[in-house]
């Protein structure tokens, strides 16, 4: 009886590829003990006599290095989400997807530029002037890929410079760049911090004397967390401030600090006012993505024939490396759950 069965299945293969017009085999039984998916797309090849062949390509990052991984069809795919739930793989926050190829094998999948993109979070201020020699308030990061950039005025009484922007004790900000306000000895500077912890904490302004300051600071997740900026400028003007950068990468954000000696900074063109304050500074942003090449944002002073001083980046979000064959992200397989991903029967894939 055995025998007749094993006939019968050996013919059925041949049968179907006859009637569908497309190449069929007969698989080897192998299950696994560690995987559920992998068993799932068994049970698929025992009753169709054919692979699952659809492609699914995308890549990956962890926080500390962004390490890539490659799928090369859904079925790897799905076994790196059951390694996922039953903890065997670690959670990754995805950097670049792309989205399931249902198109012929040779063609790409385009990548998908609304996911994990930068978002705004949140914003705070030191509530106005301070005549002290630090500012402190406080502000609640939140999201994933965490970036807060600080705006910081310091007063003209003194040297004019910021010696540090630490938010939560010990977490010390990078200045990106400062701006001599026009006909004063003081500078408005703009600072950046990677990953700040999440939760409110205090972000402290210290500056080179007690001459006081002002200070905002805004929080975007979905950026890079190494080397985020992607291009800078600053500048000074009357009345109307215009500031361009030359953008690298895509899908960046440009944000921008400003100090008016007199009136108050306010959006005009390619600008979203985040924290905007009487005393006479404000931080700003595009409110979304921009284009490469040259990119401005305008900030004008509600005190008109007023100068008005900035600095402006432009940040992005996190790049993956993906290497490619013939237009098409290599496989890899992660802690042995993706080994049979890419397999071949009489040379096809």
């Amino acid at each position: 009886m055995m025998k007749i069965f094993w006939k019968i299945r050996m013919v059925l293969p041949e049968a179907m590829a006859y009637l569908t017009g497309r190449q069929r085999y007969l698989p080897k039984m192998e299950w696994s003990r560690e995987s559920f998916v992998f068993n799932l797309f068994r049970i698929y090849e025992q009753i169709f006599f054919r692979d699952f062949e659809q492609r699914f390509e995308t890549a990956v990052g962890w926080n500390n290095g962004y390490t890539i991984v490659r799928f090369g069809t859904i079925e790897s795919f799905f076994c790196y989400v059951e390694g996922v739930i039953r903890g065997k793989v670690k959670v990754a926050i995805p950097s670049l997807v792309f989205t399931p190829s249902f198109a012929p094998i040779g063609l790409r999948p385009m990548p998908s530029n609304y996911l994990f993109a930068i978002a705004y979070e949140t914003s705070a201020n030191g509530s106005g002037y301070q005549s002290a020699s630090t500012i402190t308030y406080s502000i609640t990061p939140s999201g994933a890929n965490r970036l807060m950039i600080s705006n910081v005025f310091a007063g003209r009484a003194g040297t004019g410079h910021t010696s540090s922007v630490v938010f939560n004790t010990s977490e010390s900000h990078t200045k990106i760049d400062e701006q001599q306000e026009p006909d004063q000895n003081a500078y408005v500077s703009l600072w950046y911090l990677v990953n700040p912890s999440t939760g409110a904490h205090n972000n402290v302004v210290t500056f080179d004397d007690s001459s006081g300051g002002i200070s905002e600071a805004a929080v975007y997740s979905g950026v890079a967390q190494s080397a985020p900026i992607d291009s800078q400028t600053k500048g000074s003007a009357v009345t109307a401030l215009l500031l361009t950068t030359t953008v690298v990468k895509s899908n960046c954000w440009l944000v921008a600090g400003y100090r008016t000696l007199v009136g108050q900074p306010t959006a005009t063109l390619g600008a979203t006012q985040r924290q905007s304050e009487a005393a006479g500074a404000g931080i700003f942003d595009s409110n979304g993505t921009v284009g490469t090449g040259s990119q401005s944002m305008t900030v004008s002073n509600t005190s008109a024939g007023q100068k008005i001083a900035g600095n402006m980046v432009s940040f992005m979000p996190p790049q993956s490396s993906i290497k490619t064959v013939n237009g098409l992200a290599s496989p890899k397989s992660v802690n042995g759950l993706a080994a049979a991903s890419m397999k071949t029967r009489n040379g096809l894939q």
